[in-house]
C-alpha cells in the first residue's frame, strides 16, 4: 500500500493525523510506503518569526479567541499522546522545511524529519522557516549538517515543492 500525505509541518491537525496513521499502521501486517508531499497552509512570506498566538489572534478575533481554538486542539492532541505548546510556537513560512523533507526522503529519513519539524514547532518554539534551525534539526536525525546547508542554499527542489 502506498500512502501520500499532503500536510504542513505547522498544522496541528496534520500532526494529530500523522500520529493516528502511525498508530493504525502499527497493527497492519502489509507493506506500506508513506510519502510526504508539501502543502503550505499559508505561503505568505514571514519577515521575522513572531508568536503564533499573536498572528492567529490577528486573523481570528484576538489572542483570546486564538487561545480558545488552541485549547481545543491541544486537548485533542493530548488524547493522542502529543504535547502542543502554542505559547512557544512561532509563525513561519514552511517552504524551506518542505524542501528539507524532500531531501531527507532521499536518505530514507522523511518520517523522522517530519516528526522533528512537528516537535520543533509545537513544543520547542523553533522557527521552522530558518535555514539554520532546519540544518540543526536535520543533524539531529542523522543527516550531514554541511550537506543540508549546501542543499538549502541551492535552489534544488524549489520548483517541485512550489508545484
Amino acid at each position: 500500500m502506498e500512502i501520500e500525505i499532503y500536510a504542513d509541518v505547522v498544522c496541528p491537525w496534520c500532526y494529530i493525523g500523522k500520529r493516528r496513521l502511525e498508530q493504525a499502521l502499527a497493527s497492519y501486517d502489509g507493506d506500506v510506503t508513506v510519502r510526504y508531499r508539501p502543502f503550505q497552509l499559508d505561503p505568505s512570506p514571514v519577515s521575522e518569526p513572531r508568536p503564533l498566538v499573536e498572528a492567529m489572534g490577528a486573523k481570528f478575533g484576538g489572542p483570546e479567541r486564538a487561545r480558545q481554538m488552541f485549547a481545543h486542539v491541544t486537548e485533542v492532541a493530548a488524547g493522542d499522546g502529543l504535547r502542543l505548546d502554542f505559547d512557544r510556537a512561532v509563525i513561519a513560512n514552511t517552504f524551506e522545511a518542505h524542501r528539507l523533507v524532500s531531501y531527507a526522503a532521499d536518505h530514507g529519513l522523511a518520517a523522522e524529519m517530519v516528526e522533528a519539524l512537528y516537535q520543533a514547532h509545537f513544543t520547542q518554539g523553533v522557527d521552522v522557516g530558518s535555514r539554520e534551525a532546519l540544518a540543526t534539526l536535520a543533524g539531529g536525525i542523522g543527516l550531514d549538517v554541511a550537506d543540508v546547508r549546501r542543499f538549502l542554499d541551492s535552489d534544488e527542489r524549489t520548483a517541485e515543492v512550489a508545484a
